[in-house]
C-alpha cells in the first residue's frame, strides 16, 4: 500500500528484520539481553542489540500509534460513548498486543508501545478470514522473513507473511458489524498495478536502506541492506506529495465563456488516494484572477463519504466506527488512475486571466491542546481626588 513510486530493488533477498542472524556476541562484562519469560519483551530490550532498526521504528506512526495526538481523542470519544466497550477495537490494532494480554490501560508501559517489536515478530501466521487473523506463537521464538538462520538470545522460525500485504491487511482492512467498510486500503491495494507487478505494502512502506543489523560491540559487521521501520505513510508530507499530480490540460475562451480541464492522476501510490480514514479528503482548487481580481473559485473535493442510521453524513473520525450504515459516495483516485475535471465559468472578455489551479491533501482531526483558562472572580475600581487644599 504505497503512496510512493516504489524501487526495483528485489525485496525477497534483502529484507531484513528483527530476526536478523546474530553469531558469537561479545558482550565483554555484560550479560546478555533479557527476553521475558511470559508475555512480550518490550522494544528497549530488542534495541539493545537492534539499534538502527529500533532507532527507525522508535520514531514511527506505529511505535507512536497510542501517544498519536490524533489516536487519543478519538479514543477517548469512543470509549466514553461505549462505556469502554470500544477500547478492545481500537487498541487491537493501536496496541495489538492487547490481543494476547486483555489489558487496556494505555498508561500501561508495553500499551504505550504501540505496535511493538514482539508483537509483530510473534505473529506466526495470517489468516484474514479469521475473526482475528494474527495467529500468535508467544515463546522466545521470533518470527521472520529469513531462512537457515540462528541466534543465541532466541530461537527463530521462518514466515512468508513478513513479505506479503496480508500482513498489513490485520489491521488496514476493516468492516463494522454492519458489514460497512472503513478502511479498505488492502482492498484498493489488491486491485492495483503494484499488486500485479508483485510490490507489496512492504516494498513502499519499508524500503531497504544500507545501514548495521547489530552494533559491533555485538559482533562486527558490514553495512547490508535493511529494510526500515519508519512504515512512512499519510502522516508523512513528503509521501503523501509523491501520490498525486495536477496539470492544467486546456483552457478555452469563447467570448465571456471559458472551459477548463484540468487533469488529476494517482502516480505513485498503490491504493486510492486519499486511503484509511474516510475523514481524509483530497481538494482540487481552481482560482481565477482578472487584473488581480478574483471572477472564479471553485473547490471539487475526493473521499468517502459514510451515512449513519439517520441518513447524516459523519464527519467525527470516533463516529466513523460506531456509526457507519451505509456508504453514501466514494469517489477517490484509485491507484494508477487519471482523471479529468471539467470547469466552465464566465469571465470579463476584454481583460487577461490568470488561472491557478493545485491540489491538496486535507485531514481535520479533532486534537487535545494546551489552552489557558483566565477567568475574572472580581473588579473594583476607585478614583482618589487631587490631594490640593489639605
Amino acid at each position: 500500500m504505497s503512496q510512493t513510486s516504489c524501487s526495483e530493488e528485489p525485496l525477497k533477498s534483502i529484507f531484513v528484520a528483527l530476526t536478523f542472524l546474530i553469531s558469537a556476541p561479545t558482550w565483554a562484562g555484560t550479560s546478555y539481553p533479557k527476553l521475558a519469560e511470559k508475555g512480550f519483551t518490550s522494544a528497549k530490550i530488542c534495541g539493545e542489540c537492534h539499534e538502527a532498526i529500533y532507532q527507525g521504528w522508535k520514531e514511527s506512526m506505529h511505535a507512536n500509534a497510542v501517544k498519536d495526538p490524533i489516536f487519543y481523542p478519538i479514543f477517548l470519544e469512543a470509549s466514553q460513548r461505549t462505556a469502554g466497550k470500544s477500547d478492545a477495537l481500537c487498541l487491537s490494532c493501536h496496541s495489538p498486543t492487547t490481543r494476547i494480554t486483555k489489558k487496556y490501560d494505555l498508561d500501561d508501559p508495553l500499551n504505550s508501545e504501540g505496535i511493538t517489536c514482539d508483537f509483530c515478530h510473534s505473529v506466526k501466521e495470517v489468516r484474514l478470514n479469521e475473526p482475528d487473523p494474527f495467529v500468535i506463537e508467544k515463546d522466545k521464538k521470533k518470527w521472520g522473513p529469513l531462512k537457515d538462520i540462528e541466534s543465541p538470545f532466541h530461537g527463530i522460525g521462518f514466515a512468508p507473511h513478513f513479505e506479503q500485504s496480508a500482513f498489513c491487511a490485520g489491521c488496514h482492512e476493516y468492516k463494522n458489524e454492519k458489514g460497512v467498510p472503513i478502511l479498505e486500503t488492502f482492498s484498493e491495494w489488491k486491485g492495483s498495478q503494484q499488486a500485479r507487478e508483485g510490490k507489496d505494502c512492504q516494498s513502499c512502506h519499508m524500503p531497504p536502506i544500507q545501514g548495521l543489523p547489530v552494533p559491533p560491540r555485538v559482533k562486527p559487521v558490514k553495512e547490508i541492506y535493511i529494510n526500515s521501520h519508519e512504515a512512512v505513510g499519510g502522516h508523512s508530507i513528503e509521501q503523501v506529495k509523491k501520490a498525486v499530480t495536477v496539470k492544467i490540460v486546456e483552457m478555452k475562451r469563447s467570448g465571456e465563456k471559458i472551459h477548463g480541464v484540468v487533469r488529476l492522476v494517482n502516480v505513485g501510490s498503490g491504493h486510492k488516494v486519499p486511503t484509511g480514514m474516510p475523514t481524509r479528503r483530497l481538494v482540487l482548487s481552481l482560482k481565477v484572477q482578472a487584473g488581480g481580481t478574483s471572477v472564479y473559485s471553485e473547490e471539487r473535493v475526493f473521499q468517502k463519504i459514510l451515512l449513519n442510521p439517520k441518513g447524516e453524513k459523519i464527519t467525527k473520525d470516533s463516529d466513523v466506527f460506531l456509526d457507519a450504515d451505509k456508504i453514501l459516495q466514494d469517489n477517490r483516485l484509485k491507484p494508477g488512475e487519471t482523471r479529468e475535471e471539467h470547469f466552465t465559468f464566465f469571465a470579463p472578455s476584454d481583460r487577461p486571466l490568470e488561472v491557478e489551479t493545485s491540489v491538496y491533501y486535507l485531514y481535520q482531526p479533532r486534537l487535545i491542546q494546551e489552552t489557558e483558562m483566565h477567568m475574572e472572580l472580581g473588579r473594583e475600581k476607585v478614583v482618589l481626588p487631587t490631594g490640593r487644599g489639605k
